[in-house]
């Protein structure tokens, strides 16, 4: 998932010939803990993207709304979530987070110059 300066959320996934992408409401966008799983949540993507990448390999023909690339579109769209799901392992916070750890005092911080 990417998620920096202006672009929406976006996760994807690809194979030798097809690449699947699918992008989120960038007004939903919550903290990065909470954005991490989203997606296993049921978050739906605004817009989904399907290429054919060796054909294509400027990405110039969105085939997502193909009628002949439906089962490619379905297959690649279902493998994208388990792997979203695997990465993050489940819908709960990542184990990095900490919820209401409080922020540096001072001190703390000149202790951290240079490291």
């Amino acid at each position: 998932m990417f998620m920096g300066q202006n672009y929406p959320r976006m996760e994807a996934v690809r194979g030798k010939r097809f690449k699947y992408i699918r992008y989120f409401d960038k007004k939903k966008d919550k903290p990065h803990h909470i954005a991490l799983t989203a997606s296993i949540r049921g978050e739906q993507p605004i817009y989904e993207e399907l290429y054919n990448i060796q054909k294509d390999p400027g990405e110039t023909t969105n085939l997502a709304n193909s009628a002949e690339h439906k089962h490619i579109f379905t297959r690649l769209r279902a493998r994208c979530q388990e792997l979203v799901t695997e990465a993050k392992g489940s819908d709960d916070y990542p184990k990095t987070h900490r919820p209401g750890r409080p922020g540096l005092q001072p001190a703390q911080k000149q202790g951290l110059k240079g490291e």
